[in-house]
């Protein structure tokens, strides 16, 4: 009942996308630069008017549109096979833009998330 599982030729070369038998590191710093920013652009859209980014604040009337997004630091994917762990030290910044419903009343804000890492 312990049989060894063997892996066809497509089988394998199926699970090429996924980690290996060998321990390996992939650097997925340039994806996250790419792919973080607009993810916390689009977790901060406004349900009601999709091209609007928008926060809602806990005080009537005020509004936070997030500007700009800058990711810095390092991410990669360690392991092999079952046993993967994602690794990353970032900092992350956001430039916001807070404003008054129906009046000109404007401020701009930075929110800073230094060292935002992953517990090992």
């Amino acid at each position: 009942q312990n049989k060894k599982r063997v892996y066809t030729n497509k089988e394998k070369s199926q699970n090429q996308h996924t980690m290996s038998w060998d321990w390996v590191e992939r650097d997925l710093t340039d994806w996250a630069k790419r792919t973080l920013p607009e993810f916390l652009l689009l977790s901060m859209q406004d349900p009601d008017n999709k091209d609007r980014v928008l926060a809602r604040t806990p005080w009537e009337d005020f509004s936070v549109c997030v500007a700009e997004v800058q990711i810095d630091g390092e991410v990669s994917l360690t392991g092999k096979k079952s046993q993967a762990l994602l690794q990353f030290e970032l900092n992350i910044g956001l430039r916001v833009d807070i404003e008054r419903e129906g009046k000109d009343d404007f401020w701009s804000g930075v929110l800073q998330l230094p060292r935002f890492e992953s517990c090992s």
